[in-house]
């Protein structure tokens, strides 16, 4: 969990404290600037793989702001189907090769030396979370007749930035955007709830989900699980699942 690693927190302070300290109009930039910093410190896709998320983020913005065709698609659905394709080609390669090779060894056939060599490329960090937003976004503008996004700067924000880039929550447009145009400095009260926050999502993390995960261990080193342990550990899993991108979730926000 990023959340986790000193690195990340040093790096938060320093984004937090010159986001209160600057002055309004510099602060958007600010944001964009360590949202930036952020996605290159932990992704693991190269530049190519950082180069793949700009170009998506720049096809979904200029297809929110028009309705221009191609051939029978309209330029949104082209974007969204973009998206989807890099997602499945991202995160599902690997598994439909070896499904390919599974099906060649059942039916006794020699499956192609290009498919046996196949290794589906690195995922860039976050990538199905933008491509969630970047649908949501484009199923908005051109279906619910949202008013887009017109300044490519606060896309950009909204695109990448850094405390929901690696497990979400997936954020909502509509009530992000606006913010984004004023940027005050929040309230003392809105401050310390958010310090709250932050720490009950630590604590579902820390003393929760990372403890079930101990249970969990125990559960499956057994070596004659019972159906009373087999059930445990699902009802384990589901809650560890559950209480990690909860607190995580609840750090983000």
């Amino acid at each position: 969990m990023l959340f986790l690693e000193p690195w990340f927190w040093t790096f938060a302070a320093a984004a937090v404290v010159g986001f209160l300290l600057l002055p309004q109009a510099i602060r958007i930039w600010w944001l964009l600037a360590s949202s930036v910093i952020f996605y290159f410190h932990f992704h693991f896709a190269g530049v190519g793989g950082v180069l793949v998320v700009t170009i998506l983020a720049t096809l979904c913005w200029g297809a929110g702001l028009t309705s221009t065709r191609i051939g029978r698609w309209s330029l949104p659905a082209f974007a969204i189907c973009v998206c989807v394709a890099t997602l499945v080609a991202y995160k599902y390669s690997n598994l439909l090769r070896d499904t390919l090779l599974h099906a060649a060894l059942w039916t006794g056939t020699t499956p192609p030396v290009p498919l046996l060599n196949w290794m589906g490329p690195v995922a860039p960090l976050g990538i199905s979370f933008f491509t969630f937003e970047f649908v949501h976004y484009l199923y908005e503008v051109r279906v619910t007749g949202r008013e887009p996004v017109r300044n490519p700067l606060h896309f950009a924000v909204f695109a990448f930035f850094f405390p929901t880039l690696a497990a979400g929550p997936i954020k909502r447009f509509p009530e992000f955007i606006p913010q984004l145009v004023t940027l005050p400095r929040p309230s003392v009260d809105v401050f310390w709830a958010g310090v709250r926050r932050i720490i009950l999502g630590l604590f579902k993390k820390v003393c929760v989900a990372d403890l079930l995960v101990e249970w969990v261990k125990l559960i499956e080193q057994q070596s004659r699980p019972t159906s009373a342990l087999v059930a445990a550990l699902a009802v384990l899993q589901g809650l560890r699942i559950y209480y990690d991108f909860d607190g995580y979730s609840d750090m983000a926000i």
